[in-house]
């Protein structure tokens, strides 16, 4: 067993950082360093950066005549959110042109085509399974081929970080950040979980509610003595009307859509 130890500031050393062998002998005074991590994460998010400029869609123009780039927000020193809606949108738009039809239309409330595809690969993704009644057999709707898109992207990323800096990364993908990052910790080290729309609630009924951002401390407690539960499957059953009984009215709103997917961050 190889024991390994980061690296760190020792006092009367000139506030230099170091990887010492006798670390463990000076735990109660060595101070831990970040600098090595900082450094390789600046390195990780502009790889992620360029990856995401010269990902492509088919029969793509000349990308400097219509730059478009997706949205990057560093959550820790090893975590980042991608919005990755202005480039799936544009893969849309190149993929269907029948989405192009009427884009401008003052019908704004006009049903979208059915997609031209009844089977989608999703051959090198983790899925989670469908919600109880969906089934496999259904043909996708424009939601699962924009997570499809979405996951052509994210593997693109990922591996774009492998070949220039040897990390793994694992991913998560969702309608929005909770569950995104919720499913991003299903397959570490190194796979990327799809949670589509339509399995929202089958992945998030296998939680307890504490696992969610935001409900890990004191309100999660209140909750959980409340209610008597900490799981997603069972504060279901509770209505809105006695989730205000118990706690303020935003925070109820807020808990009762949380719980049913619905994220607004």
């Amino acid at each position: 067993l190889v024991l390994q130890h980061v690296a760190t500031f020792r006092e009367g050393e000139g506030g230099r950082w170091a990887y010492r062998d006798d670390s463990f002998k000076n735990i109660s005074t060595d101070k831990v360093s970040l600098d090595p991590y900082r450094a390789q994460s600046r390195k990780i998010l502009q790889t992620m950066k360029e990856a995401l400029a010269t990902w492509s869609v088919d029969d793509m123009e000349t990308e400097t005549q219509n730059p478009i780039s997706a949205g990057l927000e560093k959550a820790s020193i090893d975590e980042v959110f991608i919005d990755l809606s202005p480039l799936i949108y544009r893969a849309l738009l190149r993929r269907y042109p029948e989405l192009r039809m009427g884009i401008q239309d003052e019908n704004r409330d006009a049903q979208l085509p059915i997609p031209p595809i009844t089977a989608l690969q999703w051959d090198t993704d983790c899925l989670v399974d469908l919600d109880q009644h969906e089934t496999e057999e259904d043909d996708p709707d424009w939601d699962d081929v924009v997570m499809l898109i979405g996951s052509e992207i994210v593997r693109w990323v990922r591996n774009a970080v492998w070949e220039k800096l040897s990390y793994t990364c694992s991913a998560g993908l969702g309608r929005n950040k909770m569950i995104a990052k919720l499913g991003s910790a299903c397959n570490k080290p190194n796979l990327q979980t799809v949670v589509r729309n339509r399995a929202v609630q089958n992945f998030l009924n296998g939680y307890k509610f504490t696992r969610i951002r935001m409900l890990g401390g004191k309100l999660g407690d209140q909750i959980t003595a409340a209610f008597g539960t900490e799981k997603v499957s069972e504060l279901l059953n509770v209505p809105l009307e006695q989730l205000r009984t118990k706690l303020a009215d935003q925070t109820a709103s807020w808990l009762y859509g949380i719980i049913r997917g619905d994220d607004r961050s």
